[in-house]
């Protein structure tokens, strides 16, 4: 059964674009040149849009930075091999997942989902 797999990481103050910055020009390419993001794919990276609410009956927490990252797997095994690559990759580990973690005001916050019945994501790649 499909997978997919929900990041969020709650960012220091400030550290918007120095994230923005490290996983445009750094951790996708490094991955992909790395093979790690085989098995993975990559369904959405987003970050927190700074612009003023204009919509005001719509909560937005203004004060929060934070990147969201979706992937979507084949299964758990896939997952799990993602992972133990990501684990024994030396760049990632040591020099790039610590630039990120220092931009980070606590630990990811990681969910792992199954589409529903209905969801389009039943078909999606992988």
């Amino acid at each position: 059964m499909k997978i997919l797999h929900r990041r969020l990481a709650r960012m220091l103050s400030g550290a918007r674009d120095t994230l923005v910055q490290l996983s445009d020009a750094r951790f996708v390419e490094s991955q992909e040149a790395a093979g790690i993001r085989q098995g993975a794919h990559v369904l959405a990276r987003l970050v927190s849009e700074k612009s003023p609410n204009t919509f005001p009956r719509l909560p937005v927490r203004e004060d929060v930075d934070a990147c969201v990252w979706f992937g979507a797997f084949a299964d758990r095994a896939a997952y799990d091999a993602w992972l133990g690559r990501l684990a024994r990759d030396v760049r990632w580990r040591d020099t790039l997942f610590g630039q990120l973690r220092k931009s980070l005001a606590r630990s990811p916050e990681v969910l792992m989902l199954a589409p529903t019945a209905r969801s389009q994501l039943r078909g999606a790649a992988p």
